[in-house]
This record gives C-alpha cells, structure tokens and sequence, in this order.
C-alpha cells in the first residue's frame, strides 16, 4: 500500500491505502467524499456525482496531462521514479479537457 499527495482545492492531500488497482477514478471519489464529510453536506448520490464531474491531471514543468479514471494511479506514480517530487496530481473540473 502506498500513500500519494493529490492537490484538492489548492490544498495538498495525502491518500493513503492505494493498491495496484486503485484507480484515478477510485481516488476522486475519495477526496470528494472526504471533502463532503467536513462539509457534512453532500449525500452519498452528489459524491458520486461530483467525483465523476472531475478529472486528475499530472502537471511536471508546466506540462499537463489529463489522466483516464480507468488508469492505475499507482503504476503511473511508481513510473515517475526519481521526479515524483516534481509531480504535482490536482483535480479540475472535466469541462476543460472536452472538445
């Protein structure tokens, strides 16, 4: 098991308990519910919602890229070896990367 940082809401968040087959999906879901949990505000349905409403992005150098919800967040971590550090993982809303 692993822990990784995501950026949510500009704010550095560690998501701990991430296996081979966590997926980007399966982490948006986790920081919006643990984020609707301190608002105490959203229902189980607008986690769900919301969480698909989002996308994770890689930023290193001022490149982006929008990661697939289908990816395996774990492999795409481990395969930035010595740079992790210069990785930053951040949600933005999907709207942005549609055509």
């Amino acid at each position: 098991m692993a822990e990784i940082p995501f950026f949510f809401h500009d704010r550095a968040k560690w998501v701990s308990g991430i296996s081979r087959r966590t997926t980007c999906q399966d982490v948006l879901h986790s920081l919006v519910r643990a984020h609707a949990a301190k608002s105490s505000a959203a229902s189980g349905q607008d986690v769900r919602s919301t969480s698909r409403q989002l996308v994770l992005v890689e930023q290193w150098r001022g490149v982006e890229r929008p990661l697939s919800g289908t990816s395996r967040i774990l492999k795409l971590w481990q395969a930035w070896g010595e740079e992790r550090s210069q990785v930053r993982k951040k949600t933005i809303f999907s709207v942005f990367f549609q055509n």
